[in-house]
């Protein structure tokens, strides 16, 4: 259940990302420059993983 919940949060994270980017793009077109947007996450295992500082092992996950 562990790694499930982990990809949870880290598909969490990616269509977050995704969907902030057409904010941005309508933001910078109508002349407001934006500083990177700030994506805060609660789940230290998935931060691992998206800064590369913990790698996923692929045995370790559960076989439907």
């Amino acid at each position: 259940v562990i790694p499930s919940m982990v990809e949870a949060e880290y598909g969490a994270f990616f269509h977050n990302g995704q969907a902030a980017i057409p904010i941005q793009i309508i933001l910078i077109e109508k002349g407001h420059s934006k500083s990177p947007t700030l994506i805060q996450v609660v789940n230290l295992t998935a931060v691992g993983i998206v800064n590369k500082s913990i790698k996923q092992n692929p045995t370790n996950l559960q076989k439907p």
